[in-house]
């Protein structure tokens, strides 16, 4: 009877942690769906049935265990997703040079892929603020035409300015900034006070 109530006791939890973490599952790049399935888990599970008072050691031991498993499993996940917000590789910067309509410009370009889109962070010196009924837009032109990237006043904040381009500028790799005046329709006044070469 004493070795039986041996042979049903879990092994000690070190060598369980120990196997655990030896086992090439517990390294293999976890789904995409892991964020999901962990939230759900956490959310929306019953809570446990009480346990009758001889497997309460035991639950605890294996709840521990499962735990520490999980938290493992989802900090490695949500890691990754983190990881996924930029694409390898895919940020540079680049330099932004005023124009005879702006001479004093200056600065720089932040390009950024991300899976959504491009993002375009500009950190731009001595270019005024756009006066009411004015704003600058951004474009970006290449062999297939030209794309906005959005549009900016400067008014309240030096901040530097953050615009998208859908687009990749591998094939759009000229960014241009013009002085729009509203109430004057979409497309570009041609008025360009700023410039940069987003690609070799």
């Amino acid at each position: 009877m004493k070795d039986r109530a041996h042979a049903d006791e879990p092994p000690p939890l070190d060598r369980r942690l120990r196997d655990a973490l030896a086992s090439d599952a517990m390294w293999a790049p976890p789904p995409d769906d892991l964020r999901r399935r962990v939230l759900d888990a956490t959310l929306h599970a019953p809570g446990p049935p009480p346990a009758p008072p001889g497997t309460r050691r035991r639950r605890a031991v294996v709840t521990t265990l499962a735990a520490a498993t999980l938290a493992m499993a989802a900090g490695y996940g949500l890691g990754l997703l983190s990881a996924r917000d930029t694409v390898p590789g895919g940020t540079k910067t680049v330099a932004l040079a005023g124009t005879d309509l702006a001479p004093r410009v200056s600065g720089q370009v932040l390009v950024r892929e991300t899976p959504s889109g491009v993002e375009i962070i500009l950190e731009v010196a001595g270019l005024p603020p756009a006066g009411r009924g004015r704003y600058y837009q951004g474009w970006v032109k290449g062999t297939a035409g030209t794309v906005t990237i959005g549009t900016f006043h400067l008014r309240d904040s030096r901040e530097p300015v953050v615009l998208w381009a859908g687009v990749d500028v591998q094939g759009y790799p000229l960014m241009t900034i013009t002085l729009q005046q509203e109430g004057k329709g979409p497309a570009s006044s041609g008025k360009v006070v700023a410039t940069a070469a987003l690609t070799p």
